[in-house]
């Protein structure tokens, strides 16, 4: 599958391959000049890293272990009750 022009990205990261997914391939992830959101999210705990560009162009990262994220350029927040919640 190939996706053009995203503008956000989801990467959960698996204890086996997060050292990579963090860094190598967000480094690919972050030469897509179309892309201002991404979501590394961990599998084995309740944490998301939020690396989005900001005004001037630059990476940022915010680290969220609760409550929701806001997403600049999509309406509403993302809650990680939702991304964690287990099916009952």
């Amino acid at each position: 599958m190939c996706l053009l022009n995203p503008v956000l990205l989801f990467e959960v990261l698996s204890p086996s391959t997060r050292d990579y997914d963090s860094g190598a391939k967000r480094e690919h992830y972050q030469q897509i000049p179309t892309l201002r959101h991404l979501l590394l999210i961990h599998q084995s705990e309740r944490q998301v890293q939020h690396v989005f560009r900001g005004p001037e162009g630059a990476w940022e990262v915010r680290e969220f272990t609760g409550g929701g994220i806001a997403l600049a350029d999509f309406a509403g927040e993302l809650l990680l009750e939702d991304l964690y919640r287990l099916d009952e």
